[in-house]
């Protein structure tokens, strides 16, 4: 790989390649600047049994950035931090650990980390962030992402504690990751809660990008009605998206209209996926 390239390995999602395993959760291995990181760490300790299975070396890392405090993107965590021979540095928005839950006919389902924040500072020196931070040289977190466009409301099943009063929550938490590399910027999503075209509205403001190489992740477009994805799909067309590879919590109809749209540059972001920006 050169080396002002950017290279990123699939290591949890929904779907996997051949011989390895899959889950309702996403975690990208990322090489730049000479370091190594994770984006999100999925639910389980698939990460790194998935690492094992692609002889990728995940016991050495230098960072760790949480697109959210969901377990799907938390849940492991743990594994992850144990198996580390040397202190992480751990990048999370402060929202990242408040309780979240998710609630379903009057059901609640706890659905935040399942780590304290102490116990995650034994193994991690943790970077609390709102605003853009940059990771290396050619890794930017987007810090909390404005809500400005209309159709882009948040979902009303999650909620979030507050001196036991519940109120929707709009995951504030949520981030990106924005790739710099020579052929252009590119975004990394985890879910996408604030709203995949919010985010590429704030990761223009921040780069000033008039395009963007590629953009995946998750897009919360699951429940999503099919104006709301015709219009994801028009949006990401007039912000110059040459590539989109909409995962995990997508959902098949959005999918299916950025496949329509982008035909072979639309190819899935499955565990196992390997890309060199």
């Amino acid at each position: 790989m050169q080396k002002d390239c950017v290279r990123i390995r699939v290591l949890v999602e929904n779907q996997a390649l051949q011989g390895l395993e899959a889950e309702h959760g996403l975690s990208y291995l990322i090489e730049a600047d000479g370091k190594k990181g994770l984006f999100d760490t999925g639910d389980t300790d698939m990460a790194i049994r998935n690492a094992e299975t692609l002889g990728e070396d995940i016991k050495n890392l230098d960072w760790i950035a949480l697109s959210h405090g969901h377990y799907d993107h938390t849940g492991g965590l743990k594994p992850v931090l144990s198996v580390q021979k040397k202190r992480v540095i751990l990048f999370a928005h402060p929202a990242a650990f408040i309780e979240k839950y998710r609630v379903k006919n009057g059901d609640y389902k706890s659905i935040g980390i399942r780590m304290t924040r102490k116990e995650i500072s034994e193994f991690a020196d943790i970077v609390e962030t709102k605003q853009p931070t940059v990771i290396s040289e050619r890794l930017t977190l987007t810090g909390e992402i404005p809500r400005v466009v209309p159709y882009e409301t948040p979902f009303s099943g999650f909620v979030k504690s507050n001196n036991g009063v519940d109120d929707i929550d709009p995951i504030s938490d949520d981030m990106s990751l924005i790739i710099k590399s020579p052929d252009g910027i590119s975004v990394l999503f985890g879910c996408g809660h604030a709203g995949p075209v919010n985010t590429l509205q704030c990761v223009k403001s921040i780069t000033n990008a008039s395009s963007f190489r590629l953009v995946a992740g998750g897009m919360h477009l699951l429940n999503s009605d099919e104006d709301r994805i015709r219009r994801t799909v028009d949006a990401f067309n007039e912000l110059g998206v040459l590539r989109a590879s909409p995962v995990h919590c997508s959902g098949e109809p959005a999918e299916q209209a950025f496949k329509t749209a982008y035909g072979d540059k639309s190819s899935r972001f499955s565990a196992g996926v390997e890309e060199v920006l």
